[in-house]
């Protein structure tokens, strides 16, 4: 096989493999240690890879070597067993046997660390690959031989997390399990926040799969059951403020409007007095509050004033950046039913530099672009091609 035919081969491989693993150029070139351009240039067939770096991308790709060389046209590359769920569902239901507990300090210390990548890290899916069902199988194990509150509470906060995990990559029925999880294990705590916590996660569950009125009814059951100690607890409050929130989000989802825009209202007031925070990985605050303002009148049909309303949302880095890429993929849905193709590229291409596994591993993100690609014309056709080649997204 001549240089050319072998570098095009070994590219096409790559390529696909990366796919499968729905990881980014940018994420395996950094593992492997070369710039993104040159492992574009592999994966173009214009560039031959060197043995050692070849070694690296096979390790960054978590193949062997042997499968980025094979030739065989009927060789399909593996696809990752966590974007496509297999290692969470295998984790949250295989039957537990017994092993040496890790310590509750030392699972919250693991817990803590997860989420603080989820909601921070720009390399989230790859980082928690492997990391969250290892978590998920050692809080289980703990909870064969522990049914006290303090476990059951890490429980509750690790199913939250594979909750919004399994949401973000389109396994609604395993993040339905792991919200259910929550809630069982949160009702073996005697703090009536971690209730509201789990019910808030159940709530973005439902709304997810289309059962806005049960999902409605979730959130308004919590928000009635949630009884502030004081109104100083600003923990309580929070809670109470991300329920009305996702509250909103379900009622105008079932076109009802004004309800929704009253209770936004009423987080409004609450987050004045809350500031920013992240009670039960919630991220309330007034820059929340005004994000989920911009979603409701986008479920609402009002596409105009969602863009106008998101025009005056400035978004820190220090803010999560699940929220960040939630308000951009609303923007660019936005400018989408708008018929704004160049704008709604325009976010996508912004998502793809603040966080680049999002546009590869989200479903709806994933659509847009889709849907920019298709129905745009022009350059902005071309470009948005050019970006889901870049991110090995079929359109």
């Amino acid at each position: 096989m001549a240089n050319e035919e072998l570098a095009e081969a070994i590219g096409r491989r790559i390529r696909h493999i990366r796919a499968a693993n729905r990881q980014t150029q940018l994420v395996v070139a950094d593992l492997a240690g070369v710039t993104s351009d040159y492992l574009y240039q592999i994966e173009r067939g214009k560039k031959l890879p060197a043995v050692p770096v070849m070694l690296a991308i096979a390790k960054a790709l978590r193949v062997s070597p042997s499968e980025i060389l094979s030739t065989d046209s009927s060789a399909q590359p593996r696809s990752s067993a966590f974007s496509d769920g297999h290692s969470l569902r295998v984790a949250m239901t295989s039957p537990i046997f017994a092993q040496p507990a890790l310590s509750t300090a030392k699972l919250k210390e693991h817990i803590a660390l997860a989420w603080n990548s989820w909601q921070h890290s720009r390399s989230r899916y790859s980082t928690l690959d492997g990391l969250l069902p290892q978590l998920v199988t050692a809080t289980r194990n703990s909870l064969s031989s522990d049914s006290g509150p303090e476990i059951n509470a890490c429980a509750a906060e690790l199913y939250g997390l594979v909750r919004t995990v399994a949401k973000r990559l389109g396994h609604g029925d395993l993040a339905l399990l792991a919200a259910d999880r929550a809630c069982q294990c949160a009702d073996e705590t005697p703090d009536v926040r971690n209730k509201a916590t789990a019910a808030w996660n159940m709530a973005h569950v439902l709304l997810a799969g289309d059962q806005a009125e049960v999902a409605a009814q979730v959130a308004d059951g919590a928000l009635s059951n949630l009884r502030l100690r004081a109104m100083d607890d600003v923990e309580g409050l929070a809670l109470h403020g991300a329920l009305l929130c996702v509250s909103a989000m379900a009622k105008a989802r079932l076109g009802r409007e004004w309800p929704a825009r009253d209770q936004l209202r009423e987080a409004h007031k609450i987050s004045q007095v809350t500031g920013e925070r992240n009670t039960g990985h919630t991220a309330f605050g007034p820059t929340n509050v005004a994000m989920h303002a911009v979603s409701v009148e986008l479920e609402a049909g009002d596409v105009a004033e969602s863009l106008r309303l998101a025009e005056k949302v400035q978004p820190g880095q220090r803010f999560s950046i699940e929220r960040r890429v939630a308000f951009m993929v609303d923007q660019a849905k936005g400018f989408s039913r708008q018929r704004d193709y160049g704008s709604a590229l325009v976010m996508l291409t912004s998502l793809a530099t603040e966080a680049p596994e999002d546009l590869a591993h989200r479903p709806a993100s994933r659509l847009i672009l889709e849907t920019v690609v298709q129905r745009g014309r022009g350059a902005v056709a071309r470009q948005a091609a050019q970006l889901a080649d870049r991110f090995s997204i079929p359109v």
